[in-house]
């Protein structure tokens, strides 16, 4: 599985919109691909239309242990897009992340830890970041592996 994070400090420039359509690309190439929104903003659920009023679980219950809330395995908090393309949605919530694991050992590798669940389901996995230099960030570039 090959990851490629889509990073950029800067708001507005075009990181959800690459995301999406380097994802897009390869689903449509006939790799399996996975999109992570990690941006608290969910714009990744929004541009592929997904209901967001619908989205139940999202990446923070994936990256979250059982004292914070009810974790879920990165595959529940999935969204088949189209053939070979899925989405880990975000939502709101997952802006506390930093908060709930501010001072924690391993508080770099949740992302990493979950991405190595889905190892063998996907070709790629495209990883959608926030526009600030945090811990979600710093998660991506761990997930890089």
């Amino acid at each position: 599985m090959r990851t490629i994070a889509i990073i950029n400090q800067k708001g507005g420039c075009g990181k959800t919109t690459t995301s999406i359509n380097l994802a897009a690309c390869m689903a449509r190439l006939g790799q399996k691909t996975l999109l992570v929104d990690m941006d608290p903003q969910g714009h990744c659920g929004v541009g592929l239309a997904v209901p967001e009023d619908q989205i139940e679980r999202t990446i923070y219950d994936a990256l979250i242990e059982p004292g914070d809330g009810k974790p879920a395995k990165l595959s529940e908090t999935v969204w088949q897009i189209a053939s070979d393309f899925d989405l880990a949605p975000s939502n709101l919530k997952l802006a506390g992340f930093e908060q709930v694991f501010a001072g924690r050992d391993g508080r770099e590798d949740r992302l990493a830890t979950a991405l190595d669940t889905v190892r063998s389901t996907y070709n790629w996995v495209i990883l959608d970041c926030p526009p600030s230099v945090g811990l979600l960030t710093f998660n991506a570039l761990r997930g890089l592996r």
